[in-house]
């Protein structure tokens, strides 16, 4: 005989429910400590790229700069000069984006056909230029841009009537 009764031999099933709510709690923590790396490793993803579109971006404006550049000194390019333009000299300081580009006098572009604006003392012509750009972002994250456009001459009379950027590849 037992001289204490709690002390009794205990059932078989005793204590499985603390070691299922034991098991039950170890998932979960393990599952949230997954899902707080998942987190993490999103936030991270979606850092870099935002960065990487702030210089894809600043590339572009530096090749619209550019492009603009190179069809107000048309006329002053010989082919195979270029002109080169960046952010510190075009806008104030501003840190954030930066852009360095630089246009090619290609020659002469191909024709699309006879302009509209052509006659007897009204020349068109048409010059190619390449233009690079260079976009910095922060954490020295760096996007090339590079397109051709073409620039279009008018000379009525033997005097360069003017100029303006035609089409962009």
């Amino acid at each position: 005989m037992n001289p204490h009764p709690l002390l009794a031999k205990a059932k078989p099933e005793a204590g499985a429910a603390l070691l299922a709510a034991v098991v039950i709690l170890l998932a979960l923590t393990i599952m949230g400590f997954a899902l707080l790396l998942v987190t993490k490793v999103d936030l991270s993803v979606s850092r870099n790229l935002q960065m990487a579109e702030e210089a894809l971006s600043a590339g572009e404006v530096g090749a619209n700069m550019c492009a603009v550049a190179a069809n107000a000194q048309n006329t002053n390019l010989s082919f195979g000069d270029s002109v080169t333009l960046a952010s510190s000299q075009v806008e104030a300081t501003v840190r954030y984006p930066q852009w360095q580009c630089k246009a090619f006098k290609e020659g002469i572009a191909p024709s699309r056909g006879l302009s509209s604006l052509e006659g007897e003392s009204t020349k068109v012509a048409y010059y190619q230029f390449r233009i690079q750009s260079k976009g910095f972002g922060r954490a020295q994250s760096v996007r090339n841009v590079e397109t051709i456009i073409r620039v279009r001459i008018v000379v009525h009379q033997g005097d360069p009537g003017y100029s303006r950027i035609a089409y962009r590849y």
